[in-house]
């Protein structure tokens, strides 16, 4: 890849698809070969875990509980997408940091089209569009309460792939359900693990988790520079990041 990446397609942008974890989740996640959906109210998002609506007579505010109790049904699994050509999905400093355990985590990469295998019919899923502005709360009205599937599919835009702007770094492709099943299964859709700690006892505990697997790159993320462009984020081979900084030997005091 050419530094400064050049501006991706959407299709391009999601064809690699990464989910930043701690490292206990990520062993979780390979052992059972499945992601959990994340309960709605518990996003960091503080209009997100906000079901605000609109009603226009006191009838109909009393179906504002129902639609309430409707969106808590709704779970979701948040990706990332590559940025550029250059900068992918598993190099966001931001994202290492939030939900990568401080860089003491796990970026696990997918094939975005063997991990839509297993999207199951009704589903949603999409791309988050981010604005400066965030629509108006829905309006619930007696026809709505008839049919909330059909409300929800038709603003699903809105309710489920809409975040304000302050959140766009984090580059978001989203997996909606309202299934009962907790987990998405995802055998066969893992492409990469990026770490950041090449050194670590996690670092060696994933490379027997991966031992005899040919199907799944193991990676590092790392801090590299360039003259006239400054420092960034590179990715190498764990082995290869290994022998270039070996383990230094503890000074004896």
């Amino acid at each position: 890849m050419k530094y400064p990446g050049r501006e991706l397609t959407l299709e391009e942008r999601k064809k690699r698809l990464y989910h930043y974890t701690s490292f206990n989740s990520f062993v979780k996640i390979w052992l059972t070969q499945t992601l959990k959906f994340g309960v709605v109210t518990d996003m960091n998002d503080m209009f997100e875990s906000n079901f605000s609506a609109q009603c226009h007579t006191l009838e109909e505010a009393k179906l504002l509980d129902k639609y309430i109790k409707e969106k808590k049904r709704y779970k979701q699994i948040s990706l990332t997408m590559d940025y550029d050509s250059y900068t992918q999905g598993c190099m966001s400093q931001m994202m290492w940091g939030v939900y990568g355990d401080k860089g003491n985590g796990v970026c696990i990469e997918f094939d975005y089209a063997k991990l839509m295998e297993h999207i199951k019919k009704g589903m949603l899923h999409d791309t988050i569009y981010y604005t400066p502005q965030l629509p108006e709360p829905p309006v619930i009205t007696k026809e709505v309460a008839k049919d909330w599937n059909s409300f929800f599919k038709q603003k699903q835009k809105e309710l489920f792939f809409t975040k304000h702007d302050c959140w766009s770094k984090e580059n978001e492709y989203r997996i909606v359900s309202k299934k009962k099943d907790d987990y998405l299964k995802i055998d066969g859709a893992i492409t990469a693990i990026y770490i950041t700690k090449p050194q670590s006892t996690e670092c060696k505990c994933i490379e027997k988790l991966l031992h005899d697997n040919n199907d799944v790159s193991f990676k590092c993320v790392y801090q590299d520079s360039m003259l006239n462009v400054g420092t960034y984020l590179n990715i190498c081979d764990v082995e290869n990041r290994k022998i270039q900084y070996p383990k230094r030997k503890r000074e004896k005091l």
